[in-house]
């Protein structure tokens, strides 16, 4: 090592602080990234969530109604055919959100309410999604048997031909033999993800960007002391 020249020993330090600069650029790098990563998987399943949330809320307000309905009903107040078609018309009239309505399908798939649509009245225990799934089926079953549950699907929305993902929460009411459910599409919660990660990934290349720059900047000074040092030591060598 002391017979190495002082100019190839500072040009060693410069690789040395190259190699150093560059792999702690590289990892902050990454480290922001994953971070990025991190904060969009809590933000999705977040936002699932909160919509899992609302929706079997909704959900119970309706079998609340119908407790009550029902309650009428074995009081005497009400026959059992009037109790269902009072709790029908409320159903059918109420709303929530933008968009949000209920419908009510018996075990065996009849429908009951649905929007006051000529569905109402029919057996729609085979109908299909866009991908030929039978959801109807699955909305019914995770209630009558799991007593309670989701069901994802697609369809497509008013006006358009292109499927969209739905997410379903339903719950059996006994009672009545009613299967109430709710839910709507879930692709704005998509949208709104990868909405977030095209900021999140702007924000990111900026910094990027920025901790480049000063990290070529760095390396440029210290390029330029390391020559002032090995010329200024070079020459007091020669003299």
């Amino acid at each position: 090592m002391k017979n190495i020249k002082v100019r190839t020993k500072l040009t060693i330090i410069l690789a040395l602080v190259i190699v150093l600069v560059t792999s702690e650029s590289f990892i902050s790098i990454k480290n922001m990234n994953q971070l990025k990563d991190k904060a969009l998987e809590t933000m999705d399943t977040s936002s699932r969530q909160n919509y899992d949330d609302s929706i079997k809320e909704q959900v119970g307000v309706v079998i609340s109604l119908l407790s009550e309905i029902n309650n009428e009903y074995k009081s005497g107040k009400y026959t059992l055919d009037e109790a269902k078609k009072i709790a029908a018309d409320e159903i059918r009239q109420m709303r929530y959100g933008e968009a949000g309505y209920f419908w009510v399908d018996q075990s065996d798939g009849k429908n009951i309410v649905l929007l006051g649509s000529s569905t109402e009245g029919t057996n729609r225990m085979n109908t299909k999604d866009a991908d030929g799934y039978q959801m109807v089926k699955e909305i019914i079953r995770v209630a009558v048997q799991d007593g309670g549950g989701y069901t994802d699907y697609v369809f497509p929305k008013e006006g358009e031909t292109e499927p969209s993902p739905k997410r379903s929460y339903s719950e059996y009411f006994k009672p009545f033999d009613w299967v109430v459910g709710t839910g709507n599409y879930t692709d704005y919660i998509d949208t709104a993800i990868a909405q977030q990660d095209e900021e999140f990934t702007s924000y990111a290349s900026s910094k990027a960007i920025s901790l480049i720059l000063c990290s070529v900047c760095m390396l440029i000074v210290v390029a330029i002391l390391v020559a002032l040092i090995a010329i200024d030591i070079t020459k007091s060598l020669r003299k």
